[in-house]
This record gives C-alpha cells, sequence and structure tokens, in this order.
C-alpha cells in the first residue's frame, strides 16, 4: 500500500492488492474505477467489511465487462446509442445475483432476460447481416461480448473490412479480406 498525505485527508493507493482484505488500511471514502486489473471482488469485500462511504457502487461495474449488459443499462437509461443487432452464442450474460437485484431494485433494469440467438446469416450479396429476420446494412461494426476484447472488426459494402485492437507498437488495424468475415 502507498499513503499520501495532506492536513484534511489521506489517500491509499493500492499497489499490491494481492493482500487479504482484512489487511487493507482502513479508509471513510472509496473510489473505484473499472480497469483490467482492479480486483473488483475484493474491493466489495472490503466495502461489506469496513462500509467506507463508496463515491461510485462497485457491484454495478461488473456490468462492464459484458457490452450486451451495458447496451441494456444504456437503453433504459435512455442514452441514445447507434442502431444494434445483438447476436448472444453464450447462453447470455452470466451475472451474480446480487448484481442483478441491485440493478432491479435501484433502476428498474431486469437483466435475466436473455436467449440465444437462432439464426446468424449473411445476404446473398455479402452486404448485410441478417439476425433472426432482422436486417443490418454494411457499413456496420462487430464487437465481441467482453469489454475487455479490443478486437473490434468493421465490414464494408463491396467487402472486404478492418480489424481494429489494441495498439500493438505504431499499429492499431489491419485490412480484413472478404473470405475472411468472421460474422456468421
Amino acid at each position: 500500500m502507498k499513503v499520501f498525505t495532506s492536513s484534511d485527508y489521506e489517500v491509499i493507493k493500492c499497489l499490491t492488492c494481492a493482500e487479504d482484505v482484512d489487511n487493507w488500511p482502513r479508509c471513510d471514502v472509496l473510489i473505484s474505477f473499472f480497469s483490467t486489473d482492479f480486483p473488483l471482488d475484493k474491493a466489495i469485500s472490503y466495502v461489506k467489511l469496513r462500509n467506507p462511504f463508496c463515491i461510485n457502487d462497485l457491484a454495478p461495474q461488473a456490468l462492464l465487462w459484458d457490452r450486451r449488459l451495458v447496451g441494456i443499462t444504456l437503453d433504459h437509461l435512455q442514452v441514445p446509442t447507434p442502431r444494434r443487432i445483438e447476436v448472444s452464442r453464450d447462453g447470455g450474460p452470466k451475472v451474480e445475483k446480487e448484481v442483478v437485484e441491485f440493478m432491479e431494485n435501484r433502476l428498474g433494469i431486469i437483466l435475466s432476460q436473455y436467449r440465444v440467438t437462432p439464426e446468424v446469416t449473411l445476404r446473398e450479396d455479402g452486404d448485410a447481416i441478417i439476425v433472426d429476420g432482422v436486417v443490418m446494412e454494411k457499413p456496420f461494426v462487430e464487437k465481441p461480448v467482453s469489454g475487455e476484447d479490443h478486437n473490434v472488426y468493421i465490414y464494408f459494402r463491396g467487402g472486404g473490412g478492418r480489424r481494429l485492437f489494441r495498439k500493438v507498437s505504431p499499429v492499431c488495424h489491419a485490412w480484413i479480406q472478404s473470405e475472411s468475415y468472421r460474422c456468421t
């Protein structure tokens, strides 16, 4: 742990979160940010143990791991988003009961209404994807379910596309030939 002090407050930055939460220093106020390396489950355990005032709720941060849940939340809150079609082949989001209850009780959002998408096809001319009879014309973007997976695909009318990914050296995208489509 690293402690920064001032005359009015003390900031504790968790440098090694491998420690058991019983050994984490007590704090009055907790601010948490979604991050790959942030031990969200441990932070939730710490809040249950020490009961600090939380600037932002921890449990709903788990929703950020699944783009479908982010979409449901944005729709419910009437935040404008681009038109989208969701394809779920994994049985739907896996959400802890505590998060489902929190979202329903606090915001009135029901998270348990998912089904596997039965039919996904590419139209004959290759310029549209059809999901359960709903047509999405190219160009369109395909994003993985995981909010931590940055392999995003953009498909263009007439063929080809671009794969976007986390920057490696100076490169953050690659051209895709028509025959390597993933969308079906």
